[in-house]
């Protein structure tokens, strides 16, 4: 079935999310990582990992006749279940971003500075039309939460409920939109299905998808229950104030440095704050960090 029933507006969005489908990417990822696009890294830190790490950079041309673009790639060779990468920025920001064995984690900006966050499978369970499908759909999901015109009736979401399921591989960016499009229709049945489908994909609870299934108003929350322990998506940090004295005053003193963006993204002090409350146990066996300079 057609993808214009997502939104009225989304039908404006097709020409330009079919452009985003069909591009090109960084050389293929060997093992799960994260791949930074568009913008220099400062440092990157992997919690409580004792693996091998491979690192590379280079450049690539998403499209024929646009500009060349630098990227960065991180390789995590021995993840299994998942890890938390704090992400340092050139300018002192910073973000937080899991990493999950069998995924690639891809953070881009585009052309006017905003991130987007998706994750690629690294396995030939995925064959060409499954990728294809997988790439167009979350195109066209992307490019309309980015224009804040992604809307849902009872009817889409069956669509895009249908659509989802064919999927070989959940990429649980992608679950975090639909998500967030569910709430706003009240469908809190679908979101639970969606966090069941993640936790059974990858063996992770995210916090969103915690947050927007309402479990959180239930009990006490603790960092540590969740991967990440705060939002991914800006959006969670305003419905949290839903959660009342469930909220942990650490996460209610990080919320205030969220620059607002998409994806979560925290100031230098904002970052500084994410660190203490992630409380690394720093050590050459644990953590992974160096300076960035770009080829």
């Amino acid at each position: 079935p057609s993808l214009h029933a997502l939104s009225e507006q989304a039908n404006e969005l097709l020409e330009s999310a079919v452009h985003a489908a069909g591009r090109q990417a960084p050389r293929a990822l060997q093992a799960c990582g994260l791949v930074v696009i568009g913008r220099e890294a400062r440092s990157v830190v992997c919690r409580d990992y004792d693996g091998r790490i491979s690192e590379r950079s280079g450049v690539y041309r998403p499209a024929p006749g646009e500009s060349f673009v630098a990227y960065r790639v991180w390789e995590f060779e021995e993840v299994w279940g998942s890890k938390l990468v704090v992400l340092e920025l050139e300018d002192g920001s910073g973000m937080l971003i899991p990493v999950f064995h069998g995924c690639a984690a891809m953070l881009e900006w585009d052309s006017q500075g905003r991130a987007v966050l998706h994750y690629d499978p690294l396995d030939k369970r995925v064959d060409t039309a499954g990728m294809r499908e997988l790439r167009w759909l979350r195109a066209v999901i992307e490019a309309a939460a980015k224009r804040n015109v992604f809307e849902l009736d009872k009817t889409a979401a069956r669509i895009l409920d249908r659509r989802m399921e064919k999927l070989p591989f959940v990429d649980p960016a992608m679950a975090l939109y639909a998500a967030y499009a569910y709430r706003e229709i009240g469908e809190i049945g679908r979101i639970r299905s969606l966090q069941h489908y993640v936790f059974q994909s990858l063996g992770v609870r995210l916090f969103d998808l915690a947050l927007l299934s309402r479990d959180m108003l239930h009990r006490d929350v603790s960092a540590a229950d969740f991967a990440p322990p705060a939002p991914l998506h800006c959006t969670g940090w305003i419905l949290m104030d839903a959660l009342g004295r469930h909220l942990p005053e650490e996460l209610r003193e990080l919320r205030q440095y969220d620059t607002g963006e998409l994806w979560a993204h925290y100031s230098p002090e904002g970052l500084r704050r994410l660190r203490a409350l992630l409380d690394p146990a720093v050590g050459t066996a644990e953590v992974y960090q160096e300076p960035a300079p770009w080829a």
